[in-house]
């Protein structure tokens, strides 16, 4: 809640400035700061065109979810069972596009080699659908180097 409400703001206040209103808005969360990206994109659902959440609990969000309408790419750990569920569970209540990356072969995503795949993935995805009409699905397995 609060995070999500932190971001909403701050997305309304870019939008309100003469100078950046016209750019793509897009969002990018660990955790719990991925969950709270996602609840605040399907609260300004025209307003982001795109999120990235590695680590985070898509489920949470329940029929919110429906309500997104940003490109999403959710990335989880195979090792962390209780997460990679939860994002399988959220990637089929997305409603736009949307794709599930699944790295095995990291011990974190928020360190070392898992934070170099996020980041990587994370510019690919902002790339490919800022400023543009999002149009596909995927889900995939990526197999990182140890």
């Amino acid at each position: 809640g609060h995070l999500a409400g932190r971001l909403v703001a701050a997305a309304d206040s870019v939008r309100q400035h003469r100078d950046l209103r016209l750019l793509p808005l897009g969002f990018l969360g660990f955790g719990q700061g991925g969950t709270g990206a996602l609840m605040a994109a399907a609260s300004l659902t025209a307003a982001i065109e795109a999120v990235v959440v590695a680590d985070g609990r898509p489920d949470l969000l329940g029929s919110r979810l429906g309500d997104i309408s940003a490109a999403t790419l959710l990335v989880v750990n195979e090792y962390f069972d209780l997460q990679r569920c939860a994002n399988e569970v959220g990637f089929t209540r997305l409603p736009g596009a949307r794709r599930l990356e699944i790295l095995s072969g990291v011990a974190s995503l928020a360190t070392g080699i898992g934070l170099e795949e996020v980041i990587s993935l994370a510019t690919e995805w902002f790339n490919g659908h800022l400023g543009r009409k999002p149009s596909t699905t995927v889900h995939s397995e990526t197999n990182s180097p140890k």
